[in-house]
């Protein structure tokens, strides 16, 4: 009984995939830092510490911007509470 070639092509495309993994794991290994690595830190550093501190200060508009939302929030919601306690009070008498 001949196999299909719809069979054979999957499993040659299985083949060829696994190999290519295979290669992929030994040959995919990560390379050793260069020495470098901490002078070019430092370079990046002395550059960085401005955008750090813009960084800072959009951070902390953020964190104010999302401190009064959520106060508005909270206002909102206990608004609506005591409208709802309001009209359970209502439909008791």
């Amino acid at each position: 009984m001949p196999i299909p070639y719809e069979i054979l092509t999957s499993a040659g495309v299985g083949v060829i995939i696994l190999l290519a993994a295979i290669r992929q794991y030994f040959n995919g290994r990560s390379p050793k830092v260069p020495d470098g690595s901490v002078l070019t830190g430092i370079g990046v550093g002395l550059v960085e510490r401005d955008q750090a501190e813009r960084a800072v200060k959009a951070l902390e508009r953020i964190a104010d911007a999302a401190e009064r939302m959520g106060d508005q929030r909270q206002a909102n919601m206990q608004h609506t509470l005591e409208e709802i306690a309001e009209q359970l009070r209502m439909a008791k008498t």
